[in-house]
């Protein structure tokens, strides 16, 4: 469980820096053959006062991505933004999710 963390990634390639990505994936088991791990419940995190670039993410439903497995099933789904377009919700094992309240 995270809470109050903050990421930062420096792109290593030609940008302008114009997009940002938040991304939930399934976890890579390392030093075996394994490979992925299942994608655990992660209760539906709450993604809020994203910014870009120092500005509002202006997030927009239409750049929504839904995780699949390798059978095309959706197994994680990202709710549309929020009401001030700065967070959205994401939803392990579900097809859909429901917007946050805002803040």
């Amino acid at each position: 469980m995270t809470q109050n963390e903050t990421f930062t990634q420096t792109i290593p390639y030609p940008s302008t820096h114009a997009i940002a990505e938040w991304i939930e994936e399934t976890p890579l088991i390392l030093d075996t053959n394994a490979g992925f791990a299942a994608l655990p419940n992660l209760s539906s995190p709450v993604f809020d006062l994203a910014t870009v670039n120092g500005h509002p993410a202006n997030l927009s439903s239409s750049e929504e991505i839904q995780l699949i497995d390798s059978n095309s099933n959706v197994i994680g789904s990202p709710s549309a933004p929020d009401p001030d377009v700065d967070g959205f919700n994401a939803c392990t094992w579900a097809t859909s999710c429901s917007a946050p309240s805002g803040s």
